[in-house]
């Protein structure tokens, strides 16, 4: 049910009438659903659900949905190296052994087309043979 597609057909009136801001704003702050953290060790790992909420400090929502990894690509290019960084080997090491990093944010360019950001964590996640995962969707809510 929480996938892009659910997420492009909600309104801003929609999400202000149905989702708890303050909440969202909370899950925001916390490093263990911000996907600008880098989580280093496994007492810290992230553990979220699909539907859950987030809104930046400039009030943009988020939402978890579920996609298959493969669905986009990195806007970041330098996959080459990035695949050797410790933090995208300690990613992989987890996705392959059933625990979640913190989610990547997908997003659409200017094209339309759909991207993700954090590519260590999209590397890992190819590399490690997942096909699906949740992301935090910010396609709503400009």
């Amino acid at each position: 049910m929480y996938d892009v597609d659910w997420a492009d057909s909600l309104s801003r009136e929609w999400v202000e009438q149905n989702v708890d801001l303050r909440s969202a704003r909370l899950t925001d702050e916390d490093p263990q659903f911000n996907p600008r953290s880098t989580v280093k060790d496994k007492s810290a790992q992230w553990n979220g659900i699909e539907g859950m909420w987030r809104m930046d400090w400039q009030g943009v929502c988020a939402v978890l949905v579920r996609v298959p990894v493969l669905i986009a690509a990195p806007s970041e290019r330098e996959w080459e190296y990035a695949i050797n960084y410790p933090e995208t080997r300690q990613y992989i090491e987890w996705f392959r052994a059933g625990y979640m990093a913190p989610p990547v944010s997908l997003m659409r360019n200017n094209a339309g087309e759909l991207t993700y950001m954090n590519r260590r964590r999209w590397l890992a996640a190819r590399a490690a043979g997942l096909r699906c995962w949740l992301a935090c969707y910010w396609g709503l809510c400009h």
